[in-house]
C-alpha cells in the first residue's frame, strides 16, 4: 500500500558573531512518498522525500561561514 504527502515548512537562519542580529527565512515544502510497513505493525514509512524551495526573505549570506 503507498500514499503520499505534502508538508509544508518555514525555516529561520539566524546569525551569530559578526552577522548577529541577521536572520534568514526559507519556505518550502517536502514532497513524499510513502509505503505501509507490513512487518512493523503496519507502519507507514518514507519511501522517497523531494524538497521544493519556495521562496527566501532576508540575508541569505548569514548561512556562510565567518
Amino acid at each position: 500500500m503507498t500514499a503520499s504527502a505534502v508538508t509544508y515548512f518555514t525555516g529561520v537562519h539566524f546569525g551569530t558573531g559578526v552577522k548577529e542580529g541577521q536572520s534568514v527565512t526559507a519556505y518550502g515544502k517536502y514532497l513524499d512518498e510513502l509505503v505501509r510497513s507490513e512487518t512493523q505493525s503496519e507502519q507507514w514509512r518514507i519511501k522517497r522525500r523531494e524538497c521544493k524551495f519556495m521562496g527566501r526573505v532576508g540575508e541569505s549570506g548569514v548561512m556562510d561561514p565567518q
